[in-house]
């Protein structure tokens, strides 16, 4: 009867795979600039599909997150919407795209296509984060 319970590997394996994912958290909660910032941004991207990949998130998910961090451009146009999001636009031109304020380099044009192409998943990520840095 009082016998200690045996402790396997499995279990093991899954308290660690918990303190990895509080960790993460906790990583993400100390990015403190904003995601218009491109290493915020970025850094953000990276904890968050590591954080996918914990938690076991459909890998088309993950792929697309990775390809914004693995791609200059998509990340740069990934950028552009968010800071577009954020109110950061210069001027809205007439044939569909929009200029955006950059901090670094010049300003972005984003294409019509690639706004409609990104936006359901920046929104999704943008939601998961502020989720995640407010604790809900």
């Amino acid at each position: 009867m009082n016998e200690r319970p045996e402790i396997t590997g499995a279990l093991l394996g899954r308290g660690s795979k918990i303190r990895d994912i509080l960790g993460l958290i906790g990583e993400l909660r100390e990015i403190r600039e904003p995601l218009t910032n491109a290493d915020a941004l970025r850094r953000s991207l990276e904890l968050l599909a590591r954080f996918a990949e914990f938690i076991s998130v459909d890998g088309q998910w993950i792929e697309r997150i990775k390809s914004i961090l693995s791609d200059e451009n998509v990340f740069n146009i990934v950028l552009a919407i968010v800071r577009l999001l954020a109110g950061f636009v210069v001027a809205k031109r007439d044939e569909g795209t929009f200029v955006v304020a950059m901090a670094e380099g010049p300003d972005a044009v984003i294409e019509a296509q690639a706004f409609i192409d990104w936006l359901p998943l920046i929104f999704q990520l943008l939601d998961l984060l502020r989720q995640i840095r407010n604790g809900r």
